[in-house]
């Protein structure tokens, strides 16, 4: 009987994101991420106060590493997800304007870059 009663709300969960149609496993929670953060490019990089990752731009929040100009004369701000550093993403923005022309990331794990499960 305990043991029904302990995993009632594991099975619960389950149940709940397969009813609402999301995939929570490690692709799936990748896939969200990519999409959500791609959605970011066109905003600006200096008025991102939503909860999108651009809005830790120059540190705040602590996801933010380094700016490094690029041979095109736009900038590259780099950040971390995570404190392993297993996943990097980068933003480029135009300098004067601070719109947001490109996205990239990079895993040293595969599925390293995605948002958090239940």
């Amino acid at each position: 009987m305990r043991i029904i009663i302990l995993s009632l709300p594991l099975f619960l969960s389950g149940c709940f994101y397969s009813l609402t149609g999301l995939d929570m496993s490690f692709e799936g929670r990748h896939k969200m991420w990519v999409d959500e953060t791609r959605k970011i490019v066109g905003k600006n990089i200096f008025n991102c106060i939503d909860s999108s990752p651009c809005y830790q731009y120059r540190g705040i929040g602590g996801a933010f590493e380094r700016d490094k100009v690029l041979d095109n004369g736009n900038i590259e701000a780099a950040y971390v997800q995570s404190r392993k550093k297993n996943c990097q993403y980068f933003f480029e923005y135009e300098p004067t304007t601070g719109l947001i022309v490109g996205f990239r990331y990079v895993e040293s794990e595969k599925y390293a870059c995605l948002v958090s499960g239940a």
